[in-house]
C-alpha cells in the first residue's frame, strides 16, 4: 500500500518539478537523453513498489515479485513515456 513515505520516495526518484504558470511537470526521467538512466528510475520505482509489498509477505512471495521485476520496470517506463501529441 502507498503512503506518504513511498510517494516521497518517488517524488525523489522521479524529481518532479511543478512549474505553475504553464501547469506542467517536468522530471529528472522526462529530460534525461540517457536510456540507461530513464530504465535506472524505472527500476527504482519498481523495487519501491515491491518494497511497499513484501511486509510480512513469505519468501516465495518475494521471489515471485522479483522474478517480475523486469515487467514492473516496462510498464513503468512505458507509463512515463510521453508522446507528443503533433496532430
Amino acid at each position: 500500500m502507498l503512503n506518504e513515505s513511498n510517494v516521497s520516495i518517488f517524488l525523489d526518484l522521479l524529481r518532479i518539478k511543478f512549474d505553475n504558470s504553464t501547469a506542467s511537470a517536468r522530471s529528472i526521467y522526462h529530460e534525461s537523453k540517457d536510456e540507461n538512466v530513464k530504465r535506472a528510475i524505472a527500476v527504482s520505482c519498481a523495487l519501491e513498489l515491491i518494497k511497499s509489498e513484501i511486509t510480512g509477505c513469505e519468501i516465495s512471495n518475494l521471489e515471485y515479485l522479483l522474478d517480475k521485476l523486469p515487467h514492473f520496470t516496462d510498464i513503468i517506463q512505458k507509463s512515463l513515456d510521453v508522446k507528443d501529441d503533433k496532430s
